[in-house]
């Protein structure tokens, strides 16, 4: 189908394209719009009663829908806006809604997105035929790329962790690289849905077959992307605790090394701090040098003992 471009506002609702000659809205956009708005479209279009509650919720999960004729899918795109420290699907993602049917398409959001904004201007700036099975496979493919970025932000805080694994004090980046794979495990989450979705859509046209291929191909590598990443960050932890256990190691074994030394030392000192009468050292004129080479001689041969064993390096 030929379709001519415009860019007419009715309230929240943006007619896309039109029919060139009937001038009918063919693909009409809504974004923040109220129930009063979505009802009235649903009646227009003769949409199904299961679209108009998927229309009006706000945190549905990637979803396809097909009635007679008329196909719904919901997919979730990256928040551009969304704070480092947020990592719910809700914060972190948007709903986008497409509903494909006889000669017209309409998609709604909650929120204008820079991706939707960058695609509606080229839409309306295309000169040649435009399809609209075409747009939806493009606008879902477009909504996939936003997870790219996230991920590729989520790469650069494991390298920089990675880069500061030998350092004492990681608190900060360590807090920071857990919510980062929280959120990749969200937006790895949001791929799969995405996957499941979109794989049920089976274009019509048999033009349009490769560019469903590539959106499967895209869900899978940003997913594959995700998977590796979360796997780094799991070993950069383990790693971690593998060194925080060798030096905690490391300073039990100090201890135990100077606890066993000072034992028999403290044990011959026990020995002769006893207030006993009769103690023949205490007398003899070599009694004090005698107790002083007896505990030099005990230190060195326990000193010698773990050298020899390699308790000490």
């Amino acid at each position: 189908m030929i379709f001519t471009t415009s860019n007419v506002k009715w309230g929240m609702i943006t007619v896309i394209l039109s029919d060139s000659v009937t001038k009918q809205p063919l693909w009409i956009d809504l974004c923040e719009p109220t129930n009063e708005e979505i009802d009235k479209i649903a009646v227009e279009y003769g949409l199904p009663l299961s679209f108009i509650a998927d229309c009006h919720g706000t945190g549905q999960l990637p979803k396809f829908e097909r009635l007679g004729t008329t196909t719904l899918i919901i997919v979730r795109s990256f928040d551009e806006a969304a704070q480092p420290t947020e990592t719910s699907v809700r914060e972190v993602t948007r709903k986008l809604g497409l509903i494909l049917g006889d000669r017209f398409l309409i998609t709604f959001h909650r929120h204008q997105q820079i991706f939707l904004t960058n695609f509606f201007s080229q839409a309306t700036e295309s000169k040649g035929p435009v399809y609209l099975q075409k747009i939806l496979l493009e606008l879902l493919l477009a909504a996939v790329e936003t997870f790219h970025a996230p991920i590729e932000d989520s790469e650069a805080v494991i390298h920089q962790f990675e880069e500061r694994l030998t350092e004492d004090d990681l608190s900060v980046d360590l807090k920071r690289l857990l919510v980062t794979k929280s959120r990749l495990l969200v937006l790895k989450r949001m791929l799969w849905h995405t996957l499941n979705a979109t794989q049920k859509y089976v274009p019509s046209s048999d033009i349009n077959r490769p560019l469903s291929l590539d959106l499967t191909e895209r869900i899978t590598n940003q997913m594959a992307f995700a998977d590796g990443l979360v796997d780094s960050i799991n070993n950069a932890l383990n790693i971690r605790l593998s060194l925080s256990a060798y030096e905690t190691n490391r300073v039990i074994r100090i201890l135990t090394l100077f606890s066993a030394i000072f034992m028999p030392l403290t044990f011959i000192v026990g020995i002769y701090g006893m207030n006993f009468d009769f103690m023949p050292e205490l007398h003899h004129p070599y009694g004090y040098a005698g107790v002083w080479m007896l505990m030099v001689s005990t230190t060195t041969a326990i000193f010698l003992w773990f050298k020899s064993n390699r308790w000490i390096k």
